[in-house]
């Protein structure tokens, strides 16, 4: 089997920076402020009741706010501060928690990751 020369090592690299930075940059952009995301309920563990999903930056660090609405009034919101991850996909992290913001960039969405007394819950929120 033959070896790679260097330019094909040099391409290959180049390859999964720019993967890896045109990856970051997207969920960069996912994190400006004013962006809100949707929950309307369904598959939750509270059907029926719709969330928004706001992240606004605090010098260095992240915002998550939560807000559950009944009969489309407000009445209870959630805010914790995360810190973002970097390596593999981009992601925030609570911090003093257990809640993880995976971000989808292709499908404009988040994914919001909980350790509960039973396992892991899982809630999809997508960008309007």
């Amino acid at each position: 089997m033959k070896k790679p020369n260097v330019i094909q090592r040099i391409v290959q690299l180049l390859r999964v920076l720019n993967h890896f930075i045109s990856a970051h940059s997207a969920v960069l952009s996912a994190l400006k402020d004013h962006t809100i995301y949707f929950n309307d309920g369904h598959g939750s563990g509270h059907p029926g009741i719709p969330k928004t999903m706001k992240i606004t930056m605090e010098g260095s660090l992240y915002r998550v706010t939560e807000t559950s609405y009944l009969n489309e009034k407000p009445f209870g919101e959630k805010s914790w501060l995360a810190t973002y991850g970097w390596h593999s996909n981009g992601h925030l992290i609570e911090i003093g928690g257990n809640r993880y913001c995976i971000f989808d960039s292709i499908n404009r969405r988040i994914l919001i990751e909980e350790e509960v007394e039973y396992g892991y819950q899982v809630e999809e929120f997508v960008q309007q």
